[in-house]
């Protein structure tokens, strides 16, 4: 047996120089993985620091807007540290030897996604609250302390990948040399400890999920419901106060403004009793329609979480119950990394779902591509948070 081995590495002098002979082939059966969390870095790093300029310096605060700013520093933090050190480490399976930079990349992909999902849980809140309870609105201020308290929550619950992570040793063809990679801990490979991170990381993740589903179900039926009854209740009982009155309600939006427009139109002849009612009535209904307007930002606010769960959901699975077979790799290595996705996905969410944020992009380019870059010289409104479209 150990002359069949000595005889399928005779020229096995150089340890390091084989080490890196197997990376080198490790990276190329994984170059579509490479190429796509290369993809998923530009894009990452572009949209999320145009998201945090618009959101940051042309849109006035508002929950939605401190949400959004939040989750692009996090994404921003994912592209620019995790997904470079994820890349070098597909690249260098059998070759890396630094525990520190191990540590913190796992962390930083940790902290990231314990932050994600506790900041979409406030969201979803703060959704709930502001659709099914409108007098009972969480303040601003409470708000900038939920996305504090998520971010020291992800802290907290990434402590673990401090001890749990660390170079492991990686079997080579040949039984007496061993590479380095960034995995679990040797010490703690197979052990109790990392079962039960595993567990509780699902387990928070399952119930993370399980109370936004709940809660954004609960919203899309107190919506549907005030759609089918409350407008068309309020708008029967302003006709039949009087047949004669004439109603015109515009809707305008723009970049400057969210706010509707409304005019009505009396005749002259009416008398003032008749035109304070008309207006108690259009007020009425001016106040359904706005609360039915909330909904507009809940939407894009759903379309971020909704992207965030389909991109772990597959890590998630591949990390805690798929084997990592040789004859699979690619196919491991890639739904391991998928979640990198939501670190990139949410600015094009913005882009097809906020027309003032893209037109905010727009002319931010326009001025970029002029070499002509001036402050802001106003905010787009956002207070009522009805700016998507």
């Amino acid at each position: 047996m150990e002359s069949n081995t000595t005889e399928s590495f005779p020229n096995v002098s150089d340890v390091g120089e084989y080490l890196e002979g197997l990376s080198a082939q490790s990276a190329k059966r994984n170059l579509p993985v490479i190429l796509y969390l290369a993809f998923l870095m530009i894009i990452g790093i572009f949209g999320n620091s145009l998201v945090l300029y618009v959101y940051s310096y042309r849109f006035k605060r508002s929950s939605s807007v401190y949400f959004i700013i939040s989750l692009g520093i996090f994404d921003l933090l994912a592209c620019v540290i995790a997904i470079p050190v994820e890349i070098y480490d597909i690249q260098h399976k059998y070759t890396f030897y630094s525990p520190i930079a191990c540590t913190l990349v796992r962390y930083c992909g940790s902290f990231v996604q314990y932050s994600s999902v506790y900041l979409l849980v406030g969201v979803a809140i703060d959704r709930y609250i502001k659709i099914c309870y409108p007098l009972k609105m969480i303040s601003p201020k409470k708000i900038k302390w939920m996305c504090v308290g998520a971010a020291i929550a992800g802290v907290i619950s990434s402590s673990p990948t401090f001890l749990l992570y660390g170079i492991k040793k990686e079997k080579t063809p040949h039984p007496d040399i061993h590479g380095g990679n960034c995995s679990i801990a040797q010490k703690y490979s197979r052990t109790l400890f990392e079962m039960i991170y595993f567990l509780l990381m699902s387990a928070t993740f399952v119930a993370c999920v399980l109370l936004m589903i709940i809660l954004y179900s609960l919203i899309w039926c107190t919506v549907k419901r005030r759609r089918g009854s409350v407008i068309g209740d309020s708008v029967r009982k302003t006709s039949e106060t009087d047949s004669t009155k004439r109603m015109y309600y515009k809707k305008q939006t723009s970049v400057n403004s969210d706010d509707d427009n409304n005019s009505v139109f009396l005749p002259n002849n009416h008398s003032k009793s008749s035109s304070k009612r008309l207006r108690r009535r259009m007020s009425s209904v001016s106040a359904v329609l706005k609360k039915i307007k909330v909904t507009r930002t809940t939407v894009l606010l759903f379309a971020v979480t909704l992207a965030f769960i389909l991109s772990y959901f597959p890590s998630v699975v591949a990390m805690v119950y798929l084997k990592k077979i040789p004859k699979y790799e690619l196919l491991y290595t890639f739904f391991v990394k998928f979640s990198f996705m939501n670190n990139a996905i949410n600015p094009i969410i913005y882009s097809f779902l906020n027309v003032n944020f893209r037109t905010e992009c727009k002319e931010l380019l326009k001025r970029c591509y002029c070499g002509k870059i001036k402050p802001p010289s106003r905010q787009t409104s956002m207070e009522t948070e009805e700016d998507v479209k």
